[in-house]
């Protein structure tokens, strides 16, 4: 494996980033392959939490899926910053949980974060002047999501 430093990481996440922004997947797949032999290398420079819905999506349907268990175990403080994140209109946070169900990774953990998520955002519905039909829309996936 080539050694990569810092500004290399950095370049090539926002090359990622313009990849999947531009639909162009193979490539954006090339980057993502060579960002994940940098592993931990990789974790410092992601910072998903402020990344926009498009990389989240992305990131989502191809990154997580591509990754092992053990590398996903060192990603986990940044994939939990992004699932604890109120966001009730992007769903990005319900994104990066449905992948890592899918992949059978902290299953446990993330089913009480988001039946947590459940009750709160159920809050909001009954008692605040939210918006009722993005209230209950989230609801809708995030109870789907619970019943994988």
């Amino acid at each position: 494996m080539k050694n990569y430093n810092d500004l290399d990481i950095a370049t090539m996440i926002v090359t990622l980033d313009d990849l999947q922004n531009s639909q162009l997947i193979s490539e954006a797949l090339e980057i993502q392959k060579r960002l994940i032999e940098i592993r931990e290398g990789l974790i410092p420079f992601l910072k998903l939490s402020k990344k926009d819905s498009s990389f989240i999506h992305y990131f989502s349907a191809f990154f997580i899926p591509a990754c092992d268990k053990e590398f996903l175990g060192m990603m986990k403080q940044e994939l939990f910053a992004v699932i604890d994140n109120m966001d009730l209109t992007e769903y990005v946070d319900l994104l990066i949980a449905e992948s890592l169900i899918r992949k059978q990774v902290f299953v446990e953990e993330l089913k009480g974060k988001l039946l947590e998520k459940q009750e709160h955002v159920q809050y909001f519905y009954n008692y605040s002047n939210m918006n009722k039909f993005v209230l209950g829309d989230y609801l809708d996936k995030l109870s789907s999501l619970l019943n994988i």
